[in-house]
């Protein structure tokens, strides 16, 4: 089992999480990570690390899933974070009650969100 922090396209009520996510998922909740997110033009987000509060989901789903969501992502494990869209890394998600768990989160440079003339969301929340 894997778990995946999300905050844009693959949240539930979203496309890509009936397409990607709803048919392996076994648990989903709500979350947050510290970071800074993005509204980018081409219609999803772009998380940077950083000092603010992303909110999102916790998904755990089935291995197999990985490789579908890199795909997805834009990422190459074997590749520099320069040369995906995104990159994957483990972070520290906060949930209800105090309670802590650690997933993968796909990140992007901050040199790649500048480039896609991103808007930095204060809110910590992509509303599509």
């Amino acid at each position: 089992m894997i778990r995946v922090f999300v905050y844009g396209t693959l949240m539930p009520g979203y496309p890509n999480h009936e397409r990607f996510i709803a048919p392996s998922l076994i648990s989903c909740q709500p979350g947050r990570v510290e970071g800074w997110l993005y509204d980018l033009p081409a219609g999803y987000p772009g998380m940077v690390e950083g000092e603010g509060v992303v909110h999102g989901y916790l998904l755990e789903l089935p291995d197999r899933v990985r490789d579908s969501l890199d795909e997805l992502e834009g990422y190459d494990p074997q590749a520099k974070p320069s040369e995906n869209e995104y990159f994957r890394k483990l972070a520290k998600v906060s949930l209800s009650h105090g309670r802590e768990s650690e997933a993968w989160v796909y990140l992007m440079t901050l040199a790649r969100v500048r480039h896609m003339n991103g808007i930095r969301l204060e809110s910590g929340r992509w509303m599509g």
